[in-house]
């Protein structure tokens, strides 16, 4: 059986539990809105659809402070909403879905400096690769399509080195595929690479270093749930794949600081708590620690990203039983926080 048909055959699964799966792994169907609906694309509502569907995706940049979360609501569309350090949390703001819809839990990555950010899909339809982005000058884009055919979630991320965006994401076949954009070239690839042997169970995520000299993807092995890397570095290319241990049920989410050269990846365990395992460049790998899941449990992939310095890290997932948005954080002066729920 391909590993497209191991995630599509799912008659036989109540869909309850169905929608928590693909909530976990990474991966949702949503249903394409209507045309009419195209008229509020950009709009802040009110009345917007409480239950976010899929799993968010934040990034953070250092201009003005700002975290930006996404997610797609039970009506298909595209939601985000933003936080200031000066005015806290602000949105949600909705955005029509391409016409293929959107099939999967989306990745947003921003620019250093905070002059774009981009958000990347799989079509619900047809399983290509769906970007949207946001330039300072010219406001939100349309929906571009990157071709490819997708059975995950996307992971996209941004380096400085050469103004570089890469997104993975894993094919029919159950391959990692690899595709990037420069500001000189355009968008290059697709680029293939082989599963590690337990097979690829989950939507990759992926994270740069500062300055683009390394970037590491991380998967969830199909048949032992083991956090698996995969890295390239600018000396010595491709590693194969390193097992990391652990079981999780979840897509991992991964993101890098440069304080102390670090990388830290969340994943959710078989007990539905949240586990955090993180590497330094002296130490390497160290954890894995577990949080307690909001009241609410945990109901999809985490969503994790730094701030620049590393002085404060963010983690975001959705709740289990009403579908709302719920961040823990850590801060250098505070430690950790308990679950907020953002609705």
């Amino acid at each position: 059986m391909t590993a497209k048909n191991r995630l599509r055959q799912t008659g036989r699964i109540p869909v309850r539990l169905l929608v928590a799966l693909l909530l976990l792994s990474g991966v949702l169907v949503a249903q394409p809105a209507s045309a009419a609906e195209g008229q509020r694309s950009g709009q802040l509502l009110s009345n917007a659809p409480l239950a976010g569907v899929t799993a968010p995706s934040a990034s953070w940049t250092s201009n003005g402070g700002r975290i930006d979360v996404f997610e797609v609501g039970s009506d298909g569309w595209l939601y985000q909403r933003y936080w200031t350090s000066g005015s806290g949390w602000q949105g949600r703001f909705a955005f029509a879905p391409p016409a293929a819809g959107i099939g999967s839990a989306p990745s947003a990555t921003w620019t250093s400096g905070g002059g774009r950010i981009d958000v990347f899909v799989t079509g619900s339809s047809d399983g290509h690769l769906y970007q949207k982005y946001w330039t300072a000058g010219s406001g939100w884009s349309g929906w571009v399509d990157l071709g490819g055919t997708l059975i995950s979630a996307p992971s996209a991320s941004w380096t400085s080195n050469g103004g570089r965006i890469d997104v993975f994401g894993i094919g029919t076949d159950g391959r990692l595929y690899q595709k990037y954009w420069t500001s000189g070239s355009g968008w290059q690839g697709w680029f293939g690479f082989a599963a590690p042997p337990a097979g690829i169970g989950s939507a990759p995520s992926i994270t740069w270093t500062t300055g683009g000299g390394r970037i590491d993807v991380f998967v969830r092995g199909s048949s032992d749930g083991h956090l698996y890397q995969k890295y390239w570095t600018a000396s010595a290319g491709w590693s194969g794949w390193v097992d990391l241990g652990g079981v999780l049920i979840s897509a991992p989410s991964a993101s890098w600081t440069n304080n102390g050269g670090r990388i830290d990846v969340f994943g959710i365990g078989t007990d539905g708590r949240l586990y955090q395992k993180y590497w330094t460049s002296g130490s390497g790998w160290q954890g894995w620690f577990g949080f307690a899941a909001p009241a609410a449990g945990i109901g999809s992939a985490p969503s994790i990203t730094w701030t620049t310095g590393g002085g404060r890290i963010d983690v975001f997932v959705t709740g289990a039983n009403d579908g709302r948005l719920y961040q823990k954080y850590w801060t250098s002066g505070g430690g950790w926080s308990g679950w907020v729920d953002l609705g």
